[in-house]
């Protein structure tokens, strides 16, 4: 629970500071995860009421939702590897790791989370299969967006 509600108070400073201001000034806004991430972290993985976290972002954020969400799917072992490689490789720094050292099982619960809100809102969600090369997966975003901004 503590870890949830620090998430709400930093998504909140968030979207107060950065998020709605720019799209008030007409801006569009790129975030590298949103509350997407909180639902399937410590709703389905941690085991919090996936209900509850969708409710408090509806009260909290008045549901500010993404037009559009990518989901980069890739089986839980590959991806942690790749982050274990960045880790260790020194792109990303040693007190990053707390994710990686939990058990398989946690994250196979955030890959299905993830897949599943994607079921459910298959109008924003666009699922890319992040096993591709990095070109590929690059270009299946950009045509997607080519697309989404015609």
């Amino acid at each position: 629970m503590t870890e949830l509600l620090l998430y709400l108070a930093d998504r909140a400073q968030h979207i107060n500071e950065i998020i709605r201001p720019a799209l008030t000034a007409g801006k569009a806004v790129i975030c590298d995860r949103y509350f997407d991430a909180t639902v399937v972290y410590q709703g389905f993985a941690r085991g919090l009421s996936v209900d509850l976290l969708l409710e408090l972002h509806r009260l909290l954020f008045d549901n500010l939702k993404p037009d559009i969400t990518f989901l980069l799917d890739l089986s839980p072992q590959q991806g942690l590897e790749r982050a274990w490689q960045q880790l260790n490789s020194g792109q990303r720094g040693g007190d990053e790791s707390r994710f990686e050292n939990e058990a398989l099982t946690f994250h196979e619960k955030v890959r299905a989370g993830y897949l599943e809100l994607a079921q459910r809102e298959p109008q924003r969600f666009r699922v890319i299969d992040a096993a591709q090369s990095t070109d590929q997966v690059f270009a299946d975003i950009r045509g997607i967006l080519a697309s989404f901004f015609k």
